[in-house]
Parts: C-alpha cells; structure tokens; sequence
C-alpha cells in the first residue's frame, strides 16, 4: 500500500527535517535528508525476478566520503558459506563477539578498518536493525562507489520507520569517524565536568 507508506513517511521526514522526493505513481516515494552535512536518501527497493515483481527492500544510501577507498560487505552468515572470501580483495573478517559472527558475514579489504567501524557500538545498531521486522535480514555495503544498508521488507510503521534511519545513522557516522581519522581530522569528543567541579564561566 503505497499510500500508507507516503503517510507514515511524511511524518518521518518531518522528524528528520528532510524533504519527500517523489516520483512515478507505481513507485516507492523517498526521503533526502542530512547527516553531518551529508546527503542520505530513505527509499524503498524492489529486486526482479525472472522479470516479474520480486522481494522489496528498505534502504538508506548514504553519500561516500571524499577519497574513502575501502571496502566492508556485511550480510547474513549462510550455512554453506566458505571459510575464504569468494571476492578478489576482500579477505573474511571476524570481529571476535562470537555471537555477532556466527550470525554474520564480514568481508573486508582492511581489516583496521572494519575494526575501527565494526565496534561495540556499532555492532548493536546492526543487530537491532537486524531484529526489525524480525526477519533477521541485513546488508550492509560501504565502498567508494556507495554507502548502503538494506532491509528486507517495506518498513511502513511507526516507530520502527524512525528507528531504522536512526540506527542506519550511527553506523554511517562511525563510517565517517574512521575516514576522520585515516585523513588526520581531529575528532574533539565532548565532555561534561562532574557537577561539584563546574564553575560558573561569568564569575570564574
């Protein structure tokens, strides 16, 4: 139902203080938004089959860093897959939380890199994402071609709708702390003085 999706979605852009990009009658509205100054779009993805209507996605495509040259593949771990990566470059990468890689599959061309995204933090955003929907579905891809995560299913409710760009976010922003870093921007983390040692910045 197509417009109960463009519903639930202008609510979401307003949350997100985006704009709805719309298109073709037959196709699924999008979303542009920010964040930290970079352009992202919520859409809806549709995958043939055999020329014929197929499975349907949502997804958050996020714009690639200037100059980012690797590349992280994450999906769900297959019974049949291979211990080696079946892609030229890429080598298998095991973060060392046992649960989160025996569910998933982690392919990498710099394993610092993919440590450096693939973080605590970050792991639970993906495991959540993971959860919506509760098909235990996920793909994330980050390249210098793209910066995606795609769920299978249409996503059309609240609040899992603000949940999913949410989530997408934080693994997006630790995509952009590792570029800061390889690229020598200085990453300033914010601190709050404990309350007895906070001075009023008037009389101080």
């Amino acid at each position: 139902n197509l417009e109960e999706v463009r519903r639930t979605l202008t609510r979401s852009t307003e949350e997100r203080q985006g704009r709805r990009l719309d298109r073709a009658p037959y196709e699924g509205p999008r979303v542009a938004y920010l964040v930290r100054g970079a352009r992202a779009v919520l859409s809806f993805h549709v995958v043939l089959r055999d020329g014929r209507q197929g499975d349907w996605f949502t997804q958050i495509s996020y714009a690639v860093p200037p100059g980012w040259k690797h590349r992280v593949e994450l999906g769900p771990m297959a019974p049949d897959d291979l211990a080696d990566s079946p892609l030229p470059g890429l080598v298998r990468f095991r973060t060392e939380d046992a649960d989160f890689d025996r569910r998933t599959r982690v392919l990498a061309s710099d394993e610092g890199v993919a440590r450096a995204v693939l973080d605590p933090p970050t792991r639970a955003a993906l495991n959540d994402l993971r959860e919506l929907l509760a098909n235990g579905h996920l793909h994330f891809s980050a390249s210098g071609a793209r910066i995606l995560l795609r769920k299978r299913g249409v996503i059309r409710h609240l609040p899992d709708l603000s949940l999913f760009p949410r989530l997408c976010d934080m693994v997006y922003d630790r995509v952009l702390r590792a570029w800061e870093r390889e690229n020598g921007i200085e990453i300033l983390e914010e601190t709050v003085e404990p309350a007895d040692e906070q001075r009023c910045q008037v009389c101080y």
